[in-house]
């Protein structure tokens, strides 16, 4: 997978804009969500055993995520901080880790830094509300392949998804 880092969308001025988006997933569910783009789109997705690693300090966030992922047929472990990532890595070996930036204690680029260490495959992509140019340089050094902004455009993410799952 290339690292094509870039600023995300709506980042310029930190304020996303929002619509509504409808995907229809391969399990026949239909979802609503927050995104950049609006427009109603299919996610078409493997359904294999993949294991995500999904971490944020805001617990909704990280449910709702779960959720479309767990139905779209991707395994998902969450931890709501880095030392708890860290636990789980070690246990489980993950293909893509979706990093909050901003959490207490360790923020995403450190808690990608630790992963590596151990899972040097893991695709990793910081998830954040706020971005900014030195934040998107380090996230880069850091072995970090995307950034996305919250709330999450899943028309963005889900081909990420998919593109990390098939390279490896």
């Amino acid at each position: 997978m290339k690292n094509n880092l870039a600023l995300p969308e709506g980042s310029s001025n930190n304020k996303p804009t929002q619509a509504n988006i409808s995907f229809r997933s391969p399990v026949s569910a239909f979802f609503v969500f927050a995104g950049n783009v609006g427009s109603q789109a299919e996610v078409s997705v493997p359904m294999m055993d993949t294991n995500i690693l999904l971490v944020d300090d805001d617990k909704d966030t990280c449910a709702s995520m779960s959720d479309v992922l767990v139905d779209l047929g991707y395994t998902v472990d969450t931890a709501n901080d880095g030392p708890g990532a860290l636990e789980l890595s070690e246990r489980h070996q993950y293909r893509i880790a979706l990093l909050d930036y901003n959490m207490p204690g360790m923020n995403g680029v450190e808690l990608c830094r630790r992963l590596k260490l151990s899972q040097h495959s893991v695709v990793v992509a910081i998830v954040t509300a706020f971005s900014n140019v030195a934040m998107t340089e380090e996230s880069s050094d850091a072995g970090v392949q995307r950034c996305f902004m919250k709330p999450v455009d899943l028309l963005m993410l889900m081909p990420f998804v998919k593109e990390a799952v098939s390279s490896n």
